[in-house]
Protein backbone atom coordinates (compact mmCIF):
# COMPACT_ATOMS: atom_id res chain seq x y z
CA UNK A 1 0.00 0.00 0.00
CA UNK A 2 1.23 3.46 -0.87
CA UNK A 3 1.82 5.93 1.91
CA UNK A 4 0.53 9.45 2.24
CA UNK A 5 3.42 10.84 0.26
CA UNK A 6 6.43 12.98 0.96
CA UNK A 7 5.85 15.92 3.28
CA UNK A 8 2.53 14.67 4.61
CA UNK A 9 3.51 15.05 8.29
CA UNK A 10 4.87 18.57 7.67
CA UNK A 11 1.66 19.46 5.89
CA UNK A 12 -0.43 18.03 8.73
CA UNK A 13 1.43 20.13 11.32
CA UNK A 14 0.56 23.30 9.40
CA UNK A 15 -3.15 22.47 9.37
CA UNK A 16 -5.56 24.18 11.74
CA UNK A 17 -7.21 22.24 14.52
CA UNK A 18 -10.59 22.40 12.76
CA UNK A 19 -9.13 20.86 9.59
CA UNK A 20 -7.57 17.83 11.31
CA UNK A 21 -9.29 14.44 10.79
CA UNK A 22 -12.05 13.70 13.30
CA UNK A 23 -11.34 9.95 13.40
CA UNK A 24 -8.11 8.00 13.57
CA UNK A 25 -7.32 4.34 12.96
CA UNK A 26 -6.33 2.12 15.87
CA UNK A 27 -3.25 0.73 14.14
CA UNK A 28 -1.86 4.04 12.96
CA UNK A 29 -1.49 7.31 14.84
CA UNK A 30 -0.21 10.76 13.97
CA UNK A 31 3.56 10.89 14.07
CA UNK A 32 4.08 7.12 14.37
CA UNK A 33 3.64 4.06 12.21
CA UNK A 34 1.96 1.70 14.66
CA UNK A 35 0.80 1.29 18.23
CA UNK A 36 3.32 0.27 20.88
CA UNK A 37 2.85 -1.67 24.10
CA UNK A 38 3.71 -0.10 27.41
CA UNK A 39 6.48 -1.54 29.59
CA UNK A 40 4.85 -0.86 32.97
CA UNK A 41 6.07 -4.02 34.69
CA UNK A 42 6.44 -2.72 38.24
CA UNK A 43 3.27 -4.53 39.48
CA UNK A 44 4.69 -7.79 38.10
CA UNK A 45 7.98 -7.25 39.95
CA UNK A 46 6.14 -6.56 43.21
CA UNK A 47 3.97 -9.63 42.77
CA UNK A 48 6.92 -11.94 42.15
CA UNK A 49 8.73 -10.55 45.17
CA UNK A 50 5.76 -11.38 47.41
CA UNK A 51 5.54 -14.92 46.02
CA UNK A 52 9.09 -15.92 46.97
CA UNK A 53 9.00 -19.21 48.85
CA UNK A 54 5.81 -20.53 47.20
CA UNK A 55 5.64 -23.37 44.66
CA UNK A 56 6.27 -22.00 41.19
CA UNK A 57 3.49 -24.06 39.60
CA UNK A 58 0.90 -22.39 41.83
CA UNK A 59 2.36 -18.95 41.26
CA UNK A 60 2.37 -19.33 37.48
CA UNK A 61 -1.16 -20.78 37.57
CA UNK A 62 -2.40 -17.68 39.39
CA UNK A 63 -0.68 -15.45 36.85
CA UNK A 64 -2.31 -17.28 33.94
CA UNK A 65 -5.68 -17.18 35.72
CA UNK A 66 -5.74 -13.40 35.86
CA UNK A 67 -4.17 -12.75 32.45
CA UNK A 68 -6.10 -13.09 29.23
CA UNK A 69 -4.25 -14.34 26.18
CA UNK A 70 -6.73 -12.49 23.97
CA UNK A 71 -5.51 -9.11 25.22
CA UNK A 72 -2.30 -7.96 23.57
CA UNK A 73 -1.24 -5.95 26.63
CA UNK A 74 -1.89 -8.73 29.13
CA UNK A 75 -0.27 -11.35 26.92
CA UNK A 76 2.76 -9.07 26.66
CA UNK A 77 3.01 -8.96 30.45
CA UNK A 78 2.79 -12.76 30.63
CA UNK A 79 5.73 -13.09 28.25
CA UNK A 80 7.83 -10.89 30.52
CA UNK A 81 7.42 -13.34 33.39
CA UNK A 82 10.19 -15.49 31.96
CA UNK A 83 12.49 -12.45 31.81
CA UNK A 84 12.32 -12.22 35.60
CA UNK A 85 12.27 -15.91 36.52
CA UNK A 86 14.81 -18.54 35.48
CA UNK A 87 12.78 -21.69 34.77
CA UNK A 88 15.26 -24.24 33.44
CA UNK A 89 17.68 -24.43 36.37
CA UNK A 90 19.86 -27.39 37.32
CA UNK A 91 22.61 -27.98 39.86
CA UNK A 92 26.12 -29.20 39.17
CA UNK A 93 28.85 -29.47 41.79
CA UNK A 94 26.89 -27.24 44.13
CA UNK A 95 26.51 -24.44 41.55
CA UNK A 96 23.16 -23.51 39.97
CA UNK A 97 23.10 -23.19 36.18
CA UNK A 98 20.47 -21.98 33.77
CA UNK A 99 19.92 -22.88 30.14
CA UNK A 100 19.92 -19.49 28.43
CA UNK A 101 20.02 -19.11 24.67
CA UNK A 102 21.23 -22.67 24.33
CA UNK A 103 24.16 -22.21 26.74
CA UNK A 104 24.72 -23.23 30.34
CA UNK A 105 25.09 -20.07 32.36
CA UNK A 106 25.62 -19.86 36.14
CA UNK A 107 23.08 -17.90 38.13
CA UNK A 108 25.83 -15.95 39.82
CA UNK A 109 26.06 -13.37 37.02
CA UNK A 110 24.54 -9.94 37.60
CA UNK A 111 22.78 -9.69 34.27
CA UNK A 112 20.43 -12.63 34.77
CA UNK A 113 16.88 -12.79 36.27
CA UNK A 114 16.51 -11.95 39.96
CA UNK A 115 14.38 -15.04 40.64
CA UNK A 116 14.71 -18.73 39.84
CA UNK A 117 12.86 -21.99 40.36
CA UNK A 118 14.69 -24.30 42.74
CA UNK A 119 15.44 -27.59 40.94
CA UNK A 120 15.04 -29.56 44.19
CA UNK A 121 11.90 -28.15 45.78
CA UNK A 122 10.25 -26.35 42.86
CA UNK A 123 9.88 -23.20 44.96
CA UNK A 124 10.30 -19.70 43.67
CA UNK A 125 13.48 -18.24 45.15
CA UNK A 126 15.38 -15.03 44.87
CA UNK A 127 19.03 -14.94 43.85
CA UNK A 128 20.98 -13.79 46.88
CA UNK A 129 23.49 -11.00 46.68
CA UNK A 130 26.22 -13.37 47.81
CA UNK A 131 25.61 -15.49 44.69
CA UNK A 132 26.68 -12.65 42.45
CA UNK A 133 30.22 -12.70 41.18
CA UNK A 134 32.24 -9.99 42.90
CA UNK A 135 35.73 -8.93 42.01
CA UNK A 136 38.31 -9.63 44.61
CA UNK A 137 39.83 -6.45 45.92
CA UNK A 138 43.56 -6.77 46.14
CA UNK A 139 45.04 -5.76 49.45
CA UNK A 140 47.09 -2.56 49.26
CA UNK A 141 50.82 -3.22 49.43
CA UNK A 142 52.58 -1.72 52.40
CA UNK A 143 55.38 0.72 51.73
CA UNK A 144 58.77 -0.63 52.88
CA UNK A 145 61.51 1.86 53.73
CA UNK A 146 65.14 0.64 53.84
CA UNK A 147 67.65 3.39 54.63
CA UNK A 148 71.23 2.93 53.40
CA UNK A 149 72.83 6.11 54.77
CA UNK A 150 71.76 9.62 55.75
CA UNK A 151 70.65 10.47 52.21
CA UNK A 152 70.11 7.30 50.15
CA UNK A 153 67.12 5.08 50.88
CA UNK A 154 65.15 2.39 49.06
CA UNK A 155 61.35 2.48 49.24
CA UNK A 156 58.90 -0.04 47.84
CA UNK A 157 55.96 2.02 46.58
CA UNK A 158 53.04 0.28 44.84
CA UNK A 159 55.09 -2.91 44.66
CA UNK A 160 58.06 -1.30 42.88
CA UNK A 161 61.40 -0.49 44.48
CA UNK A 162 62.71 3.06 44.11
CA UNK A 163 66.09 4.58 44.98
CA UNK A 164 65.65 7.97 46.63
CA UNK A 165 67.90 10.77 47.76
CA UNK A 166 66.10 12.23 50.75
CA UNK A 167 66.43 15.62 52.34
CA UNK A 168 64.73 17.33 55.24
CA UNK A 169 61.48 19.18 54.73
CA UNK A 170 62.15 22.93 54.52
CA UNK A 171 61.72 24.48 57.94
CA UNK A 172 60.88 27.90 56.55
CA UNK A 173 57.92 26.42 54.68
CA UNK A 174 55.38 27.81 57.13
CA UNK A 175 51.70 27.64 56.48
CA UNK A 176 50.05 30.85 55.37
CA UNK A 177 46.81 29.78 57.03
CA UNK A 178 45.29 26.71 58.62
CA UNK A 179 43.18 26.02 55.54
CA UNK A 180 45.95 26.38 52.95
CA UNK A 181 49.23 24.84 54.22
CA UNK A 182 52.36 25.29 52.15
CA UNK A 183 53.64 22.48 49.93
CA UNK A 184 57.01 21.34 48.60
CA UNK A 185 57.81 19.20 45.58
CA UNK A 186 58.48 15.48 46.15
CA UNK A 187 60.23 13.58 43.34
CA UNK A 188 58.73 10.19 44.22
CA UNK A 189 55.11 11.37 44.12
CA UNK A 190 55.77 13.78 41.27
CA UNK A 191 53.78 16.56 42.96
CA UNK A 192 53.88 19.02 45.81
CA UNK A 193 52.95 17.62 49.22
CA UNK A 194 52.45 19.16 52.63
CA UNK A 195 54.62 18.59 55.69
CA UNK A 196 51.86 16.45 57.23
CA UNK A 197 51.72 14.22 54.14
CA UNK A 198 55.50 13.82 54.17
CA UNK A 199 55.49 12.69 57.80
CA UNK A 200 52.65 10.26 57.12
CA UNK A 201 54.53 8.69 54.17
CA UNK A 202 58.19 8.74 55.24
CA UNK A 203 57.69 8.67 59.00
CA UNK A 204 59.66 11.91 59.33
CA UNK A 205 59.52 15.34 57.66
CA UNK A 206 61.48 14.32 54.56
CA UNK A 207 61.32 14.97 50.84
CA UNK A 208 62.65 12.98 47.89
CA UNK A 209 64.94 15.25 45.91
CA UNK A 210 65.79 12.52 43.40
CA UNK A 211 63.88 9.31 42.61
CA UNK A 212 64.41 6.51 40.13
CA UNK A 213 63.61 2.82 39.85
CA UNK A 214 66.10 0.59 41.56
CA UNK A 215 68.27 -1.63 39.40
CA UNK A 216 68.39 -5.40 39.60
CA UNK A 217 71.69 -5.41 41.47
CA UNK A 218 70.50 -2.82 43.99
CA UNK A 219 67.38 -4.82 44.76
CA UNK A 220 69.33 -8.01 45.33
CA UNK A 221 71.91 -6.24 47.47
CA UNK A 222 69.83 -3.94 49.68
CA UNK A 223 66.13 -4.81 49.34
CA UNK A 224 65.25 -8.43 48.64
CA UNK A 225 68.28 -10.67 48.32
CA UNK A 226 66.21 -13.86 48.00
CA UNK A 227 63.44 -12.55 45.71
CA UNK A 228 63.18 -11.63 42.07
CA UNK A 229 63.50 -7.92 41.32
CA UNK A 230 60.42 -5.68 41.37
CA UNK A 231 58.19 -8.51 42.54
CA UNK A 232 56.34 -8.92 45.79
Amino acid sequence: MRGEGKGSQRKRKRMCIDELPKREGMKRSIGSNSKSLSEHLTPLRRYLLKQVGRPWNKVFAEICEHISRDSAVQDHVRDHVFDFVAIHVFERDGVLYQMRWGHETPLSARCFPPYYVCPRSGLLKRIKTSMHVTRRKSKPLLNVHIPVDFEISFIRHHGIWHRLRLDGYPKNAAANSADYPSKSYDALHGERITRKQAVAFYGRPLLAKEARRATRDEIRKHCEPLKAPNRV
